[in-house]
């Protein structure tokens, strides 16, 4: 196979979904012999959050304006320049998110040469116009789209008239397969974790429905009185203060040792973490794929998680508990079957897990940069519907 020039771009240097993606599947393809190098932008975060096999290049930022629409103009802007300015020559230009991938449309309008492509992992519901109008110049401009599930696939179809490749996720099954004790002690104490707890993934807001998940906590917490819930992550660049303070509200009605809000922590805790969960709980109302969910099984941790789309394209009733995300009972249901539930569901969750691979992930984007290269672009469309 021809060795590709591959430039993979995020948004961000924490452990965030995409930023995650990037980086597995950036090492993935550098170990399947590509010449791949990660571009991240660095908010002075103290570089990126895990070694890397391939190059890695920190995009500088400077300190962030107050209002969003002006933030979010100015990351685009800072993508533009730098990859105008320091950008070597790669067949790929490969963007992870929306707002990478403006800049290097900016960028390619100023000479940057290479396949723009882009990986849709989830379409967001945006309240500001700018911001709508980012997502969907993100999703025509790119020359070439990648959706990591089925449900993607269908929605930017659905509401912009484009086509786009499936290519699922994988996951890192050597990094979870063990967990330093050291790295358990060490995070254990630095949370204040006590014994049993519920972990979920991705800080709060809207979409990862935070607030009905805590309602649900709230019920199960009154049983179980030891239990806690540690919820990790959290590095957005969208603002959620609103929903932020209502989550806040709601969890004044539980004791404040029972809600550990860890956010960002190293990989090494992280595989701790999932491997010392009593349950991992991802009932989001709105997800592109789920990527911590089969992160959590592959190690045998049980499983809550919303029925439906896009869970059900590697979820079932055999491997996790499947619940109502609009509903706090169902989901408190959920979470009590999970306690305590049979091994043999724990079993079946880890050998659905490991189904999904980051080398079968990258080999999958290699054949399709490949026919990218040779001129096989589907062009964006002169038109998308009304509705978008």
């Amino acid at each position: 196979m021809r060795t590709l020039s591959i430039g993979m771009f995020t948004y961000s240097t924490r452990p965030r979904g995409s930023v995650v993606c990037a980086a597995q599947l950036a090492a993935a393809l550098h170990e399947g012999g590509h010449d791949v190098t990660l571009y991240a932008l660095d908010k002075g975060e103290g570089g990126f959050y895990r070694g890397l096999p391939c190059r890695t290049r920190l995009m500088r930022t400077n300190p962030p304006p107050p209002q969003q629409t002006a933030l979010i103009a100015q990351r685009i802007a800072e993508v533009a320049d730098f990859a105008e300015r320091h950008t070597a020559h790669h067949d790929i230009l490969h963007a992870m998110d929306c707002l990478v991938t403006n800049g290097l449309v900016l960028a390619k309008g100023r000479g940057l040469t290479g396949h723009l492509v882009r990986t849709v992992h989830h379409v967001d519901e945006f309240d500001s116009e700018y911001l709508r109008v980012c997502q969907r110049r993100s999703i025509l401009q790119a020359e070439a789209l990648i959706s990591v599930s089925e449900a993607t696939q269908r929605e930017v179809r659905q509401r912009y008239a484009r086509d786009s490749e499936l290519v699922h996720n994988g996951i890192d099954k050597n990094g979870l397969a063990t967990f330093d004790s050291d790295a358990w002690n060490r995070v254990k104490e630095r949370l204040g974790i006590r014994g049993r707890f519920v972990m979920s993934v991705g800080g709060i807001e809207p979409r990862k429905n935070s607030v009905g998940q805590l309602q649900a906590f709230k019920c199960v917490h009154a049983a179980h009185p030891d239990l806690q819930w540690v919820i990790v992550g959290g590095a957005s660049i969208w603002d959620h203060d609103s929903y932020r303070r209502e989550f806040d509200s709601e969890a004044r009605n539980i004791p404040s040792d029972a809600l550990v809000l860890a956010g960002v922590v190293r990989d090494d805790e992280m595989a701790a973490l999932y491997h010392h969960a009593t349950v991992f709980l991802h009932a989001a109302t709105h997800e592109g794929w789920g990527l911590s969910v089969l992160e959590a099984m592959a190690v045998g941790t049980p499983v809550v998680a919303s029925q439906g789309s896009p869970f059900d394209e590697y979820l079932d009733e055999s491997c996790a508990e499947l619940v109502q995300p609009e509903s706090f009972l169902s989901i408190a249901a959920g979470l009590e079957r999970a306690i305590g539930g049979p091994p043999n569901k724990r079993h079946a969750a880890k050998r659905r897990a490991r189904t999904f691979d980051w080398q079968r992930s990258a080999e999958r984007h290699s054949q399709l940069y490949l026919r990218w290269c040779r001129g096989t672009i589907q062009q964006p469309p002169t038109r998308e519907r009304r509705h978008a």
